[in-house]
C-alpha cells in the first residue's frame, strides 16, 4: 500500500494520535505561537504531534529537508493593516524541535550533506498507519452502511404508525 494512496489530512491525523503515545509533549507547546505571523497559540492542544505529523509527511514526499525550508513552507503571510502583506517564516524552534524528537524515535535521520530525510524505520511506521487507516475506514464505511439501511427500516416503519 501507497502512503499517498489516502488523504494527507487523515494520515497526519492517525500518525499524531501515534505520536502522542510515544513523544511527550513539552511544556511550552500550550504557550508558544508557531509564528511571529500568527498573535496567539494553536487552539488544538495537541498541534505540536500534528506538526510532527506533518513534518514526517513532507520528509517522505519532498526528499531531504533542514530547518530553514521547513520554516518557508510552515509560513504564512503577516498582516500589517493597510499594508501590505508579506510572507513570514514560521518559528525554528518548533520545527527544530519536532525533528529532533522524530530523530530520537529513529523516523527520522540526518541527510548528507545537510538536512534530514526520514529513515527506513519512518517509512514502514507510516506505511503501517496507512494500512491500519485503510482498515478502519472499510470497517467504519460497513457501519455506517448497516446504520443507513437500519435507519432506512426504522423511519419507514415510523411512518407508516403515523
Amino acid at each position: 500500500m501507497s502512503i499517498l494512496s489516502i488523504p494527507a489530512d487523515l494520515l497526519i491525523k492517525k500518525v499524531a494520535e501515534k505520536l502522542k503515545l510515544k513523544i511527550a509533549k513539552p511544556a511550552w507547546a500550550d504557550y508558544v505561537k508557531t509564528s511571529c505571523s500568527k498573535e496567539r497559540a494553536p487552539d488544538n492542544r495537541d498541534w505540536i504531534y500534528v506538526r510532527m505529523g506533518s513534518i514526517l509527511y513532507r520528509l517522505y514526499v519532498d526528499g531531504p529537508q533542514g530547518v530553514g525550508s521547513l520554516r518557508t513552507y510552515y509560513g504564512s503571510k503577516k498582516r500589517r493593516g493597510r499594508a501590505r502583506p508579506h510572507h513570514r517564516r514560521a518559528s525554528g524552534k518548533v520545527i527544530r524541535f519536532c525533528l529532533q524528537a522524530l530523530e530520537k524515535e529513529g523516523l527520522v535521520e540526518k541527510a548528507k550533506p545537510k538536512g534530514r530525510k526520514i529513515s527506513p524505520k519512518g517509512i514502514s511506521f507510516l506505511e503501517k498507519v496507512v494500512k491500519e487507516a485503510k482498515s478502519g475506514t472499510k470497517a467504519e464505511e460497513s457501519n455506517n452502511s448497516n446504520l443507513d439501511k437500519n435507519s432506512t427500516r426504522r423511519d419507514i416503519n415510523l411512518a407508516g404508525e403515523g
